[in-house]
């Protein structure tokens, strides 16, 4: 790995975790709330997901490294749980 793509894999990651501390956030909300409400946090929670998916498989793209294939899968079950309810 390149220095630059060192820097990239750094940025990528924060970037990563500061969504997955929000999509946590939204995740914990939703539990205090009822119906529509609740679906609605949920669904924001989902959106979020969906944009830590993006952000990790651009990391693979802009600083390739093993790791980010497991991002990927943990980010994908995640979702699929977050989408069925799970969350």
């Amino acid at each position: 790995m390149t220095k630059q793509e060192a820097i990239m894999a750094l940025s990528q990651s924060e970037k990563i975790k500061a969504g997955l501390i929000w999509i946590s956030s939204v995740l914990q909300m939703a539990d205090g709330l009822e119906g529509l409400e609740k679906r609605g946090a949920e669904g924001a929670a989902g959106a979020f997901l969906n944009m830590v998916c993006h952000d990790v498989e651009l990391s693979e793209k802009v600083a390739p490294h093993p790791g980010w294939r497991d991002a990927r899968d943990a980010v994908g079950r995640a979702a699929a749980m977050v989408s069925s309810g799970v969350g």
